[in-house]
């Protein structure tokens, strides 16, 4: 085997496997597995047995975790959710989910005040701070705060953020569960399955009902202290609502980083996006993305 690197910015790397003069024998092992990736190819493109799929089991992941991480989802279509808190979602937009979050779980009954916005992308690729998956959740979320004066709490459920997106949320005001896995529907055959898994190591997993990971960072993280304000008394949800309805109008400036772009052009906006925010935040920044 032969180690290639490709000229990225960050380098992909690749094992290659010599011909030594034999390409017939080299051809007859990449086609078994050219048919195997084609066969989870199939199965990615049926919204059935994936991306539907996906939005399911966040949602049975949110709704298992509810209780203790005092949220409340009402009754809806997930993935086609045109109203949020009773305010429709402005031009025309459609979020996959949305619920209540509570602003104390001291008190009983408890008051749910703040609308969770979020956004369900069961992706095998990692998601970072310029991935328009999630600008689309921003600018959707943007949208309600500026349209409709309510502040929102916007959350990227998705199979992996990378860490640029999870430095970026620090700073701008959401959040992102992750799966750490793609999941697919079990009527998929276990064996068909099993051998996708083998031959290519691809995370990927037939899973049906709540997500462990996604349930134990709903329990800890809304409500942990926030980081920059030890002895606060706060819950890190509440800062972070508070820093994206000031972020909003601004995020909506660069609403075409939702867009599928060149990477030059991706690059220039994104630059100008980092900028923007060091002019506008009233608070210490991470930076990181």
């Amino acid at each position: 085997m032969v180690l290639d690197e490709t000229a990225h910015t960050a380098p992909v790397r690749t094992l290659r496997e010599p011909t030594n003069g034999d390409k017939t024998r080299v051809e007859r092992r990449r086609g078994p597995k050219r048919k195997l990736y084609r066969r989870y190819i199939s199965w990615t493109q049926d919204e059935h047995l994936c991306g539907k799929h996906g939005e399911k089991v966040v949602e049975a992941s949110f709704r298992a975790a509810s209780g203790a991480a005092g949220l409340w989802l009402p009754a809806q279509t997930v993935g086609n959710v045109t109203r949020v808190a009773g305010k429709l979602v402005p031009e025309g937009h459609t979020v996959d989910m949305w619920g209540w979050l509570a602003d104390d779980l001291r008190g009983y009954p408890p008051r749910f005040t703040t609308p969770v916005v979020v956004e369900i992308k069961n992706k095998q690729r990692w998601l970072y701070a310029d991935a328009p998956e999630l600008w689309q959740l921003l600018v959707k979320a943007a949208l309600l705060v500026t349209e409709h004066d309510i502040a929102v709490l916007p959350i990227l459920a998705c199979s992996w953020s990378g860490p640029t997106a999870r430095s970026m949320a620090y700073d701008v005001g959401y959040f992102t569960a992750q799966m750490h896995v793609q999941v697919f529907s079990p009527e998929i055959d276990e064996t068909a399955f099993d051998e996708v898994v083998e031959e290519t190591g691809l995370p990927i997993a037939r899973h049906d009902g709540p997500v462990d990971h996604i349930g134990s960072w709903l329990r800890t993280e809304l409500r942990k202290e926030p980081p920059n304000h030890p002895g606060s008394g706060l819950e890190w949800w509440s800062v972070q609502v508070e820093r994206f309805r000031l972020l909003a109008p601004h995020i909506l400036e660069f609403k075409v980083l939702a867009e599928q772009l060149s990477t030059d052009h991706k690059r220039a906006a994104f630059g100008a996006w980092r900028n923007r925010l060091d002019e506008v935040a009233q608070w210490e920044l991470r930076h990181g993305w």
